[in-house]
């Protein structure tokens, strides 16, 4: 492997296998530039164009001021900042960054495995920056699928702002989750109608928009599951 002693070295792996060894430098203009040193397997994570826009993709949104000012809090100010913080996990997939000298397993920092911060992640929902940062929060969809973004009158008519939403794979939602499911997924979805969602004992939500998010994900389940 190439080692170059201006750039910070990283290893992508999937679970315990590493799959691409990888270098970040930063230009005269401070932008962390990221580059391909040598793939260590045949494939390629689904969807990939490319290492750069890859771990972008991973990186939570920063267009709002409140999840800026809460990367920042949590030392991700930057993309190598991000990597180093969170090593660029999600619940979407088994993909994950570390060092290439770091001792650090699968087991030790899987998302399906450890607990989540929920401070953190209701934080980043809300906007809520008053109370103390303990960690990144992990990346899953972002609290997107919750729509921080639509107010009380937008969350009741919800119906205009899901259909606009497109899958980065394939063209519809709904049609993608039928088209995979099994015996086991349809009974898992059969048991979660009726869902409805709770405040935490810790943050106040409306009790109007938790039983609007609760209609949502029912529909939802109800669409799935449609013959």
């Amino acid at each position: 492997m190439k080692e170059n002693a201006h750039s910070s070295q990283y290893l992508l792996m999937n679970k315990d296998v590493c799959i691409l060894h990888f270098s970040c430098t930063h230009n005269e203009f401070g932008e962390v530039l990221f580059a391909e040193e040598e793939w260590l397997v045949q494939y390629r994570p689904i969807g990939y164009h490319g290492l750069q826009d890859f771990l972008e993709q991973r990186r939570a949104p920063k267009h709002r001021a409140h999840i800026r000012e809460l990367l920042e809090q949590c030392g991700c100010g930057d993309m190598e900042g991000f990597l180093r913080v969170t090593h660029a996990l999600s619940l979407n997939d088994t993909f994950w960054v570390k060092g290439t000298e770091s001792p650090l397993n699968w087991k030790e920092v899987s998302l399906y495995r450890n607990e989540f911060n929920e401070v953190i992640s209701r934080a980043a929902f809300d906007g809520t920056l008053t109370m103390q940062i303990l960690c990144m929060a992990p990346v899953f969809d972002n609290n997107r699928s919750l729509f921080p973004e639509l107010d009380k009158e937008q969350l009741s008519r919800p119906e205009w702002y899901v259909e606009k939403c497109r899958p980065r794979l394939g063209r519809d939602f709904i049609v993608n989750a039928q088209g995979l499911l099994t015996d086991a997924i349809r009974s898992d979805l059969k048991n979660l109608q009726g869902f409805s969602f709770h405040s935490h004992s810790d943050i106040e939500i409306p009790a109007r928009r938790l039983r609007l998010l609760s209609k949502i994900v029912n529909r939802q389940i109800d669409r799935i599951l449609q013959e």
